[in-house]
């Protein structure tokens, strides 16, 4: 049996087949260090790729999965990896339905070809730093942390506000990373009018926009002064 090391002295069996054959066929994982852009071939195939790097972004385009069907790829982010990898399918292909999947250190994607496309059959979610854009403020809050943890196809944002804003509106919008597919509704930290208090954020099916409310139970906000909203959301990824 083949055994693959896949971070910090972990090792483990990694299975391909399809599911008439009873998943006895094995893999040999053949470990390759990626450290900037780079552009995978068919030769990436049955492989783990661990990915380092401290001095920027990059983005590792996947072989073609045309062609390829029932091969397998793993993309590992290393512990040494203090930047973002963004996973990407080439000529239009998808992962998951989606054109690019992105990990930062401690994360892991496990991709294997349908012949037209990459299917994600399993993923060790990992934090990537996030820049949402607000509306309703005349001065936006600054922020002193946001990044979102994606698993499949839950999302958990944390937002949170360094200093406050201000704003002669009565609401208050801020982006999140991915569409939701449902309302969801949390209660949270706000700043209306330079008072804090229990307010409320949520998201609308479909959308991007969270929404922040002065009330729990649904209120608008105070048309002048300071405001902010701190957000701390699990979500449905649509």
């Amino acid at each position: 049996m083949a055994k693959a090391t896949l971070n910090n002295g972990e090792s483990g069996l990694i299975i391909r087949g399809k599911i008439n054959d009873n998943f006895t066929e094995l893999y040999t994982i053949t470990p390759v260090s990626i450290t900037a852009a780079t552009s995978l071939t068919s030769s990436a195939l049955g492989k783990l790729h661990t990915c380092t790097g401290t001095s920027s972004d990059y983005q590792v385009d996947l072989p073609t999965a045309v062609g390829n069907s029932e091969e397998m790829i793993l993309i590992k982010g290393a512990a040494a990896l203090t930047k973002v990898v963004t996973v990407v399918g080439v000529s239009g292909q998808t992962i998951d339905g989606e054109a690019n999947r992105k990990l930062s250190s401690g994360g892991l994607f496990v991709l294997v070809s349908d012949g037209a496309n990459w299917i994600l059959t399993n993923e060790i979610g990992s934090w990537i730093p996030y820049t949402p854009v607000w509306a309703g403020f005349s001065a936006d809050p600054t922020i002193s942390y946001a990044g979102y943890f994606r698993q499949g196809k839950q999302c958990t944002l944390i937002i949170t506000p360094a200093a406050s804003g201000t704003s002669n509106a009565t609401t208050l919008t801020v982006t999140a990373p991915f569409n939701a597919a449902s309302l969801t509704i949390i209660p949270t930290l706000i700043q209306n009018n330079g008072t804090f208090a229990t307010g409320r954020v949520q998201t609308a099916a479909g959308s991007t926009t969270l929404t922040f409310l002065a009330a729990p139970t649904g209120s608008a906000f105070t048309g002048s002064g300071s405001k902010t909203g701190y957000v701390n959301i699990s979500y449905a990824v649509q």
